[in-house]
């Protein structure tokens, strides 16, 4: 059976769904139909894949692709991720996207707030922070998972990325800038290809995925999200074709269940509070990965 040897592990918002929705366009590249199993990270959703059989299985329909990956982004800022991947996929390629830690923790509070994954405001969600995080019963409660509550703190990207570059080596991991990438996509797929192993000459159809959204009837998207108990374990036990056929449909009902809406604008004071906080962290990352983030300081790219 196939396995992936290829992952995009985050950051959440900052242009992973829109590089997967490109990869997937490629004739030599297969990813499954779901774009984020999560099952390294253990998200709390209906699970895709319960066991690395099933996990396994989400990837049957291999034929003669020569580069197979998903993208999950709780695996970058889940601690745990890359050694659960490291132990089932040694020699996996890892891919990660990184943004201005200010402009996609904002990003990240307003979907899950539109969404109506999350009640409170920017500055409250980020007061609430650490209690949220220590919290058992706020982890096992929250509808999904517990690192998308973590809005600061999934912009602390050092340790990270480190902890990829650590287990996996330097040269199985690529690092990208979502404000260069969103400037010249076809010059990062054209990299993320040769990095994979398939044809650099491929263009994909650019258009930006996962936009800004609002849920049109809140309280429907948090059932498809969370759904109750006693639906989750029944899905859980179904095999993995049946879970296919379901999750498609429920799938599109999500998506025909938002609407694009823009954020409003955040306030100048708060995002430069936080990138005063976020600057020893960049400092160190710049280090880590040989790269000016200068563009991070002064970009007003706000891709939505």
């Amino acid at each position: 059976m196939a396995l992936p040897n290829f992952l995009i592990v985050g950051a959440a918002k900052a242009g992973t769904t829109s590089f997967f929705e490109y990869l997937a366009q490629h004739p030599e590249v297969y990813v499954p139909f779901c774009k984020e199993p999560h099952y390294f990270s253990n998200a709390p959703h209906p699970k895709l894949a319960e066991n690395d059989e099933e996990y396994e299985k989400l990837f049957d329909g291999v034929k003669n692709e020569k580069a197979i990956g998903e993208a999950s982004v709780t695996y970058l800022a889940d601690p745990e991720a890359p050694f659960k991947i490291k132990n089932l996929i040694p020699d996996v390629r890892i891919i990660i996207f990184l943004r201005n830690p200010v402009n996609r923790a904002y990003s990240a509070w307003w979907q899950m707030y539109q969404l109506g994954y999350d009640n409170l405001d920017f500055q409250g969600v980020l007061e609430a922070e650490n209690q949220r995080d220590t919290s058992e019963k706020f982890r096992s409660e929250c509808p999904v998972h517990y690192t998308f509550y973590q809005y600061f703190k999934n912009g602390l990207y050092f340790a990270q990325v480190k902890r990829y570059f650590e287990l996996f080596g330097e040269d199985k991991v690529k690092v990208y800038i979502f404000e260069e990438a969103v400037k010249n996509p076809e010059h990062i797929c054209r990299d993320i290809f040769k990095f994979i192993g398939v044809n650099p000459g491929f263009t994909p159809e650019f258009k930006v995925y996962n936009a800004s959204q609002v849920a049109r009837f809140k309280k429907v998207q948090k059932i498809l999200a969370n759904p109750p108990g006693f639906i989750k374990k029944g899905f859980d036990s179904l095999p993995i074709g049946l879970k296919q056929t379901i999750y498609k449909p429920l799938k599109s009902l999500y998506w025909l269940n938002t609407k694009k809406q823009s954020r409003p604008v955040l306030d100048k004071n708060l995002k430069e509070e936080l990138m005063k906080r976020y600057l020893p962290d960049i400092k160190k990352l710049e280090g880590l990965i040989g790269r000016n983030l200068m563009i991070w300081y002064k970009s007003d790219v706000n891709m939505k």
